[in-house]
């Protein structure tokens, strides 16, 4: 049975740092030499993905930005990006200009991926670029509003705050047709909430249907802890949630593992894997 493993990052395959631990590496290492199928469904762009994943030789896809897009780490380009209408994107560009909301717009095309946003007045936006910026080298470029921005090729808007800030826009933004929103916390902070929006067929529920038919997998297996991952369950065969999960994910997984901080994720997979393999290897004794 050929079988696709694929996991969330943050708060799943990542530890408290945002980082693999050295041990995640190796295992990690040792299962992607062996031509396990593994990849990962992240809310990340690839220019936070690529460092992260430095060094190990991803062979499938990468499902990026909840499913907005997937990247083809062979060919270096994205063989599926789900667009926003233009003229939803304009709604909501003026929604936020109504609601005087700041917030981040990406635009891709085949090979490239730029950020644009308008003047930041809050501490988790800045820190939210300013570490990108930083960290991954990613581009910002600062317009008047978004408005300025939209074209055929927006992607993706998102904003980090407080959930009572978020809360009003959300309720008027959830009602313009042709969009999909996700409304999460944030795993690093104890107050700010994640509001991301996108076409009607971006998730990663669609993205897990694309790489079962792309890569011809009888069975996938995935792996989440916050309530962005629920979509992913939906298109797996088997789901796990890391026992530091939100308690919606944990309810709906198959079963729960151990935690993000204990490389649960890669040690299931390696476990899983090989006891296949040794399995396959009995039955033709």
């Amino acid at each position: 049975m050929k079988t696709l493993y694929i996991s969330d990052l943050d708060g799943t395959m990542l530890d408290k740092r945002a980082v693999l631990t050295p041990r995640a590496k190796v295992i990690l290492t040792e299962l992607l030499q062996d031509n396990a199928n593994i990849t990962c469904a992240t809310a990340r762009s690839l220019a936070s993905v690529a460092p992260i994943l430095n060094g190990l030789k991803f062979q499938l896809p990468l499902v990026l930005m909840n499913g907005v897009c997937i990247y083809d780490t062979q060919q270096k380009k994205y063989i599926r990006r789900e667009t926003i209408a233009p003229e939803a994107a304009m709604q909501i560009a003026a929604l936020l200009d109504t609601y005087q909301l700041p917030a981040f717009l990406y635009r891709i095309d085949d090979t490239a991926m730029d950020c644009y946003h308008p003047k930041l007045c809050t501490e988790s936006m800045t820190q939210f670029m300013e570490e990108r910026k930083e960290r991954y080298n990613k581009p910002f470029i600062e317009v008047p509003s978004l408005r300025d921005a939209v074209d055929e090729n927006t992607v993706y808007i998102t904003m980090v705050r407080r959930r009572e800030e978020i809360e009003p826009f959300y309720n008027a933004a959830k009602q313009i047709p042709g969009l999909q929103l996700a409304y999460y916390k944030d795993v690093y902070s104890e107050d700010d909430w994640y509001l991301e929006i996108c076409g009607e067929n971006a998730s990663k529920f669609h993205a897990v249907n694309f790489l079962r038919e792309y890569g011809g997998f009888d069975q996938v297996i995935g792996f989440g802890d916050n309530m962005n991952d629920l979509p992913m369950f939906d298109a797996c065969d088997a789901c796990y949630a890391v026992s530091n999960a939100q308690k919606a994910v944990r309810e709906r997984a198959d079963s729960v593992i151990g935690s993000n901080e204990q490389d649960a994720v890669p040690t299931w997979i390696y476990n899983h894997f090989y006891h296949i393999i040794i399995s396959e290897g009995a039955n033709w004794l």
